[in-house]
């Protein structure tokens, strides 16, 4: 009976190993695929608006932040400033996300 009962639990830690193993293997596979898929997923959402009759102009204003920037301004406004543009002829927004990282440029040509 002792020696019955000792091969049933060797079997059983046996078996209990092998399971173990494969969790552990598929574990890592699973994490790995994760990882490698965030690193090169991104999300890019652009864009392009004719606002004006205005001519498209050679001046071009950029105003672009992302998240740990002090004072956090991108709006058509102060790209229009940067450009030191008076008459806006084409806005573009586009904002950029890698990971939990985003990423936001506005671009304003005009003269």
């Amino acid at each position: 009976y002792v020696t019955k009962s000792f091969g049933n639990s060797i079997k059983t830690l046996f078996l209990f190993h092998k399971v173990n193993q494969l969790i552990k293997m598929n574990f890592k596979i699973i994490i790995m695929v994760l990882a490698m898929g965030s690193i090169f997923s991104s999300c890019v959402v652009a864009h392009t608006a004719q606002v004006t009759n205005n001519p498209v102009g050679s001046k071009v204003g950029v105003a672009s932040g992302g998240l740990m920037k002090k004072d956090l301004d991108f709006s058509f406004q102060k790209a229009k400033e940067n450009g030191n543009i008076s008459k806006v002829g084409i806005a573009e927004f586009k904002m950029t996300q890698i990971l939990i990282f985003p990423k936001v440029k506005t671009t304003v040509t005009g003269e």
